[in-house]
């Protein structure tokens, strides 16, 4: 009974001991970081036993170039941390990372010139965190208005520092709006899901609206522009490769989209931009995404169609019922193998007056014909 007495309040002094020093580890580390990064908690209770860590009141602030990134997190659980492994090979085992209700306000000037966050010292050479999850996140821009409300779910994330891998990826975004720069327009997304191990994506609506009058917007570019106002809903990707995604490369089996309104305006008043405009083959090769999606397809689809007349008083409108279609394949960087065209074909009423039939050729491969 004294030998077990003696082991319980060695084992309790450890504990404090213990709990004290990470805590003046963590401390100095933090005191060391580069003027440029200041991080700040408000409480910290580790577990040797249970091998746990909870930070609260997490809050990092990183500056340079009078231009500033803020993140800020309620609650940081670090769990099933191998602590003996850590201190005898400096390799992370843990568990699980819980980051809740994760607010982040970014500057815009630092993302574009892509300039990384300093990399502080750290007390192991490689990582292995079987689950990553971030909770209640909220994602701003100041400069482009990017809002965006969700979660994020990564499994098996670990390798050499600097140099981490993720197994898997759950992505959920509630809603989110993005003013795209240049064009005038501001994109609005609700209900979207993007999972890795089912290999597709879920996106309820996509609304694309101008950001100025569809008058204005001519006018201010000084020539003619096509100003879009579009909705889609119930779009679906299956056999999505989610992980080429992060390598520039969208593959899947199928991409579909329920139904679509589409309108477009232009102002024939206006001067013709000068300079040749690229056919749609040169514009799909010349993106930095690889496509190659075996079908895509769409369903009920509204096509409206509005000019104002280079000589007139009012406007007038062209418009498309009840438009469907399939695209097979979807490819801009062919391969041996692969058609020598990508085929559009479409069915729909034009001006509500009977149905009509296209098919369209376009062709892969330079110097071909297209064919409709």
């Amino acid at each position: 009974m004294v030998t077990a007495g003696i082991l319980v309040i060695l084992m309790i002094a450890g504990y404090f001991v213990a709990g004290a020093l990470i805590r003046k580890k963590v401390d100095a580390a933090l005191q060391a970081l580069p003027p440029s990064l200041k991080i700040t908690y408000t409480s910290l209770h580790p577990s040797i036993f249970s091998g746990s860590l909870i930070l609260n009141g997490l809050h990092i602030r990183f500056s340079q170039e009078a231009h500033t990134h803020e993140v800020s997190i309620d609650r940081v659980t670090l769990s099933g941390i191998q602590f003996w492994t850590l201190l005898r090979s400096h390799r992370l085992l843990m568990r699980s990372l819980r980051l809740e209700g994760c607010t982040a306000s970014l500057d815009d000037h630092l993302l574009k010139k892509n300039i990384p966050f300093p990399k502080p010292e750290l007390p192991f050479t490689d990582a292995l965190i079987d689950r990553v999850e971030c909770t209640g996140l909220t994602v701003t821009t100041r400069e482009n208005g990017l809002q965006l409300a969700g979660s994020v779910e990564l499994d098996s994330v670990g390798g050499q520092v600097g140099n981490f891998k993720v197994g898997g990826i759950r992505l959920v975004v509630e809603h989110a709006r993005y003013v795209v720069p240049g064009v005038d327009e501001t994109v609005f997304l609700s209900n979207m899901e993007l999972d890795s191990k089912k290999r597709v994506f879920r996106l309820d609506t996509l609304r694309v609206m101008p950001s100025l009058d569809k008058v204005e917007i001519g006018r201010a570019k000084g020539h003619q522009v096509d100003v879009v106002e579009a909705t889609s809903e119930g779009i679906a990707a299956e056999g999505l490769d989610v992980m080429g995604l992060q390598e520039h490369r969208l593959t899947a089996d199928k991409i579909t989209i329920r139904r679509n309104r589409i309108y477009v305006f232009r102002d024939r008043r206006l001067a013709l931009e000068a300079g040749e405009k690229p056919l749609p083959m040169e514009s799909l090769k010349a993106l930095s995404t690889e496509l190659r999606v075996k079908t895509v397809a769409f369903g009920a689809t509204t096509f409206t169609y509005e000019e104002f007349p280079k000589k007139g008083d009012k406007t007038g409108i062209l418009k498309i019922y009840r438009l469907t279609g399939t695209m097979e394949p979807l490819i801009n960087k062919p391969k041996a193998g692969d058609p020598a065209y990508i085929t559009l074909s479409t069915e729909g009423s034009l001006m509500n007056s009977g149905s009509v039939t296209a098919t369209t050729r376009m062709p892969l491969h330079k110097g071909d014909a297209y064919k409709v």
